[in-house]
């Protein structure tokens, strides 16, 4: 059932076909947001529109990773997640199902046309896809996907969240203006009290969503854990880099390998990564498929060249890499747009170089949360 008016369905409007059936029996959770259940998974109804990570909503994943189960979130083909929702309703293994004005059912993974909610729990087929689900037509802005990680020392000094605040700034974007552990976000931005409050949560890891304004719409989960080597900050997120044919755009594109060296000025980052594409300028996610990425720059801090055993001054000689940090703790960042001189390639030229396999040992430690669209 709908958290909120505006996410009620219309008098009549059910899940379709027998999915109408009470949320009792196998895979069932005894939650207010269940409006069907069948083995192994459970349902729930949003209205159109933005679909947010309520408490609500976070609590009913929660509680279907405990029970063994999935949540397929079902919604009109009109409706969007916000990337907090995205994020977390990947992460815990939940699905998204949209449903157009026919009843047709959508899943929104593949596109595939489905018979019921049951059939988006199972390997894709070879099912019709859906005619919208290729999008047509230019996209509204230039999205930044964000990622990277900073180990901070476990003392009472230690703030969370300033990197954000220092690679917008290098962008020439807005400040990150709130924060919250639920959507819609309600806490201006504060990194102290934000702080303070994974602290408290301690060891407990934090998921926290970051939110921007809406000239400057960033859209970012913070999860906060302690490690063995003390704190550790992860980013990942949208960040609205401007309109698709604004000149800004491009110079905020070129602009980001600075972004990600000056996080290393005062702070000890250990992976980043940013990618580029096309998307909606409120950063939200259609059902439909998602424009594709290119990658933009590579981070990769003090710890990992250490571990890595990379050759700082050689990397930066054959890739135009930056160095960064501290003399005696360098890191690397390595530009990774196409230019005439730099192919489309550069990526995994540099991942070749390091070792692929070694690289991905350091970033694929395996994180609270995570996952793709």
């Amino acid at each position: 059932m709908s958290e909120n008016a505006a996410d009620f369905p219309a008098a009549g409007e059910g899940l379709p076909g027998d999915m109408t059936q009470s949320p009792a029996g196998p895979g069932a959770i005894a939650h207010p947001l269940v409006d069907a259940a069948g083995p192994g998974w459970v349902a729930t109804e949003t209205g159109p529109g933005l679909v947010w990570a309520s408490g609500a909503r976070t609590d009913l994943l929660a509680r279907a990773v405990r029970e063994r189960s999935r949540v397929v979130m079902v919604s009109p083909v009109e409706s969007r997640l916000t990337e907090s929702m995205r994020d977390l309703l990947t992460s815990l293994g939940g699905l998204w199902v949209v449903r157009d004005h026919t009843g047709r059912l959508t899943e929104t993974r593949t596109g595939r046309l489905i018979d019921d909610l049951e059939a988006a729990l199972h390997p894709p087929d070879a099912a019709a896809v859906a005619d919208w689900f290729v999008p047509s037509g230019p996209p509204q802005a230039v999205q930044l996907i964000v990622s990277w990680s900073i180990r901070h020392r476990a003392e009472a000094a230690t703030v969370i969240g300033p990197s954000l605040d220092t690679f917008l700034a290098k962008l020439g974007l807005g400040p990150v203006t709130g924060w919250g552990v639920h959507e819609p976000v309600t806490e201006p931005w504060d990194p102290v009290a934000m702080t303070k409050y994974a602290r408290e949560r301690m060891p407990e890891s934090t998921r926290i969503t970051i939110t921007g304004s809406g000239d400057h719409p960033v859209a970012l989960t913070l999860l906060v854990q302690r490690t063995d080597h003390g704190v550790e900050e992860l980013v990942t997120g949208i960040v609205g880099a401007g309109h698709w044919s604004d000149p800004a755009a491009d110079a905020r594109l070129e602009a980001v390998s600075a972004a990600l060296a000056a996080l290393c000025e005062a702070a000890m980052p250990l992976f980043g990564l940013v990618l580029a594409r096309g998307g909606r300028a409120d950063l939200a996610t259609p059902p439909s498929l998602p424009h594709p990425a290119a990658p933009v720059a590579m981070l990769i801090g003090a710890p990992g060249v250490r571990q890595l055993e990379i050759d700082v001054p050689d990397l930066c000689g054959r890739f135009d890499a930056i160095q960064a940090g501290r003399p005696r703790l360098p890191a690397i960042v390595f530009p990774l747009l196409p230019t005439p001189a730099r192919g489309a390639g550069r990526l995994r030229e540099v991942l070749e170089a390091i070792g692929e396999e070694k690289v991905r040992a350091i970033i694929d430690r395996p994180p609270p949360a995570g996952g793709g669209a």
